[in-house]
């Protein structure tokens, strides 16, 4: 990310877009937006974003500490959804299973190399 202040009360952010989905931005943005006014725009390489306290009330150096933060908080929880996506999509399909169409025992035997057996009590 390379932040340009304008000002003290306006900055310019470029966040690269291979690092970072325009999904994930918005959502950081989202939180921001009700303090800050925030312009998003898109080039080649980059997104553009400009932020500006209209109240002057606002550290912008902290708040982009924060959105740094919030994007890596963000992106991180994107790659959570995306790895989990068909663990989801089975817990779902099990839960909703007509006649228990999905309790079926899976092949193969059960083998532990600690030597913990699981039938034994």
């Amino acid at each position: 990310m390379v932040v340009d202040f304008l000002h003290s009360h306006k900055a310019q952010l470029k966040v690269n877009r291979e690092l970072y989905g325009e999904k994930v931005i918005h959502k950081c943005l989202y939180w921001w937006a009700a303090r800050l006014s925030v312009d998003f725009d898109k080039d080649d390489t980059s997104f553009v974003i400009t932020l500006s306290d209209p109240t002057e009330s606002l550290n912008l150096k902290d708040v982009i500490a924060s959105m740094k933060r919030d994007l890596i908080d963000f992106r991180t929880r994107e790659i959570i959804t995306d790895e989990t996506k068909h663990i989801r999509a089975m817990l779902i399909a099990k839960a909703f299973a007509n006649d228990d169409a999905f309790d079926e025992n899976p092949p193969g035997g059960i083998s532990d190399p600690t030597g913990f057996d699981p039938v034994k009590p």
